[in-house]
């Protein structure tokens, strides 16, 4: 008997199991057409195909949170209709790729997990009745929940190789975040204000930057593993304190021996570099959590039986490279950042093109230092005697105007006035947000949803932390997102980078079992 045709105990499995039958139903007809078509297609040129979906999905966030998309859509011959849910009709289309390209065999109906099938069932309901009894804004949301992310949910449960998605969404936005960090360089200077690169503002830099710290994280603790798989090579010439010229002939070696870290140091270092300039308490509340649950599973839990000593060794040895590379890449970003504008608005400034209002750029006018931008990012960290509006930035004020205009079935897309603040686009919290806009019963199958996959997380990396490397990459996610919807309304997955990651690594955790494994494959 396999694993479908199991029968269910209970009525609420047999409710889950009808409806995944119904949803799995609607994905095979819609996906037959295609699947001859996957199946012709190499293994290499589907997978370049999801991380480049991916890295288009990236632009799309990172325009919404831009003005040029206003500016797109104003040259764009289509519909008023069309252009409201433009991007996000550009977000299905690439994640129908991802779809397509994902699959690499027949496709058959897979057992779900209950509990994670009925709240996410629930959640989808309530999208869709806000949508018909209360306003169409919703209606795509409500799509992307229900149709589009489960579509991937089902096509990875029948592949199964979870750590292959987590590795193509990972390239993805590392490309992306290269391009991002480059185009940075050269045209977002560092001018005394909270540093925003690219983005129009701070906060959205900060929200992007959230998303980035875990990628580099699980990129740096897959490096260790590689790194732990090769074997031991005597180094050529031993450091002596006494002759330095054999200090640079060791740190070659080891740099030479431990290449793999590179990469996922750069990121972080440079990650962090860019959280300091931002000044962003969101990015660095996200980036804390994130930090220490990765330090409790990555060496508390996953060497406890090793001892204290064992432990500490280990952890010293993983986490003094990322220290060392935060300690080079806060002063590297800057004069990075400082040369690169430089050398493009001096340019732009002694030839007259620089636009009128935009004469600030010019890098002769700017005298920014490092230990003042450093300063000014700790100055916003200190909250003696502020209230918690003032350390919220007025969130408290939003919450409470927002909180107090809930309805059953909620509202219209709009903004409202904030006594004391102005006007208020979004609530700056997913629960708040949700119960605005589409009302009670939407936020409390949300909620629930996000609890649950917590639980499924955490159950995830215990029982397959032996035998699969990306275990720790679902609950990994978790702290970034958390913070992020405490202070910023970011369930939307193709508005916010830590969304995207955060609904796509929902994948495995709908399976009905979470089979363990106990050792690690030797390609890992």
């Amino acid at each position: 008997m396999n694993e479908y045709t199991e029968k269910s105990g209970n009525l609420l499995e047999r409710a889950a199991d009808l409806l995944a039958d119904l949803m799995q139903t609607i994905f095979l007809t819609v996906l037959k057409p295609f699947v001859g078509l996957a199946q012709r297609m190499s293994d290499r040129l589907k997978n370049f195909l999801i991380s480049a979906s991916f890295f288009g999905i990236m632009v799309i966030i990172y325009l919404e949170h831009t003005n040029i998309t206003s500016l797109i859509l104003q040259h764009l011959p289509l519909p008023s209709v069309v252009k409201y849910v433009f991007f996000d009709l550009l977000g299905c289309v690439l994640m129908a790729v991802v779809a397509v390209c994902s699959i690499k065999g027949p496709l058959q109906r897979r057992s779900c997990n209950a509990m994670m099938t009925l709240l996410w069932a629930g959640m989808c309901i309530f999208f869709i009745v806000s949508a018909i009894y209360t306003s169409l804004d919703w209606a795509a949301i409500s799509v992307i929940f229900t149709l589009v992310f489960p579509c991937v949910y089902f096509i990875w449960n029948n592949r199964r190789d979870y750590g292959t998605l987590f590795r193509l969404v990972t390239k993805g936005l590392v490309s992306f975040n290269l391009v991002f960090f480059v185009l940075s360089v050269l045209f977002s200077p560092i001018t005394g204000g909270q540093y925003r690169a690219l983005f129009t503002n701070a906060n959205s830099l900060g929200q992007y930057l959230t998303c980035t710290i875990p990628l580099f994280m699980m990129n740096y603790t897959l490096a260790w593993r590689k790194i732990g798989q090769k074997p031991r090579v005597a180094a050529p010439v031993r450091f002596d304190t006494h002759r330095p010229g054999t200090w640079f002939r060791y740190l070659a070696f080891v740099c030479r021996m431990h290449k793999e870290l590179i990469p996922s140091l750069l990121g972080l270092g440079t990650s962090v570099a860019l959280i300091v300039f931002s000044r962003s308490r969101t990015a660095l509340l996200a980036a804390a959590v994130t930090l220490v649950l990765w330090f409790v599973l990555n060496y508390i839990v996953a060497h406890w039986g090793e001892g204290f000593k064992a432990i500490a060794l280990r952890a010293v040895q993983h986490i003094v490279p990322m220290v060392l590379a935060v300690v080079i890449c806060v002063p590297g970003t800057f004069w990075l950042i400082k040369g690169g504008t430089y050398v493009v608005y001096y340019y732009a400034a002694v030839n007259d093109l620089l636009p009128e209002g935009y004469e600030y750029l010019d890098p002769r006018l700017q005298g920014t230092r490092l230990d003042d931008a450093i300063n000014a990012a700790m100055d916003r960290l200190d909250t003696e005697g502020k209230t918690a509006d003032q350390v919220t930035t007025h969130r408290t004020l939003i919450w409470k105007a927002f909180a107090q205009r809930i309805e059953p079935f909620g509202h219209e897309r709009g903004q409202i006035y904030v006594h004391d603040y102005g006007v208020a686009a979004t609530a700056h919290n997913c629960i708040i947000q949700i119960l605005y806009d589409s009302g009670i019963f939407t936020a409390l199958f949300y909620f629930a949803i996000n609890v649950a996959s917590g639980f499924r997380a955490l159950l995830y990396y215990f029982r397959r932390r032996k035998g699969d490397a990306y275990a720790i990459f679902p609950v990994l996610l978790m702290p970034g997102y958390l913070v992020t919807s405490l202070l910023a309304s970011s369930y939307p997955p193709f508005a916010y980078s830590i969304a995207l990651v955060y609904w796509l690594v929902q994948a495995p955790l709908f399976e009905k079992k979470i089979h363990k494994l106990d050792s690690l494959p030797e390609s890992v």
